[in-house]
């Protein structure tokens, strides 16, 4: 969904600064500086940095969507017909104030394609999260790929113990929809004139 973002406010913000619109080749001349000051200018500031390396990787299928090239096909949801998607912040049951916190740890690191080692009943999994949900008996679930066991998993959310974001990063399978940002993007993509793949 990173490239849901309006072509024309930038193209506004580059013409308002008297700056031509970026190109991938503008940034190769500062690539050594920025992989210098990666850790130094930017660790304080996130729970977990992800690598400097996802970030210059994505970058060419960035500039391509910004000079013109089909924006990326996002993953299909992860298919539960009967489950409700929960985007919001604060979650509709009596949850303890530690739990809040690991959902808010999962959260930031679903939105920076970061792995997660997950606390959960005693042992602990390392997961790429994707979708909070309410089933049908009203059970909060957790929908993540099993890095371990290379498949998907649910898990309950009344019974994590512990999360804790790590540096190793996906590509999704699925959307990720832990963020509550998904009408806002639908709403940018109608107005880009495109459908995007992902249900909201």
């Amino acid at each position: 969904q990173r490239f849901f973002c309006s072509l024309e406010v930038l193209g506004q913000k580059c013409a308002f600064k008297d700056i031509a619109i970026p190109k991938a080749a503008d940034l190769v001349r500062h690539r050594n500086e920025l992989e210098a000051g990666w850790q130094n200018m930017l660790r304080h500031q996130l729970p977990t940095l992800p690598p400097v390396e996802s970030f210059l990787d994505a970058l060419p299928e960035f500039f391509g969507w910004l000079e013109g090239a089909r924006i990326p096909e996002v993953p299909e949801s992860y298919a539960a017909p009967s489950e409700t998607i929960l985007r919001e912040r604060t979650l509709r049951m009596p949850i303890r104030t530690a739990l809040q916190s690991h959902i808010e740890v999962i959260r930031f690191a679903a939105a920076n394609r970061l792995c997660v080692d997950l606390d959960y009943r005693d042992s602990t999994r390392r997961i790429e999260p994707y979708s909070l949900r309410r089933t049908q008996d009203d059970n909060i679930i957790l929908h993540a790929w099993s890095v371990d066991k290379d498949q998907h998993r649910s898990y309950r959310v009344d019974r994590i113990q512990g999360a804790r974001s790590t540096n190793e990063v996906f590509v999704p399978r699925y959307a990720i929809e832990l963020t509550p940002s998904g009408v806002f993007a639908k709403l940018l993509a109608e107005r880009e004139g495109f459908e995007p793949s992902v249900r909201y």
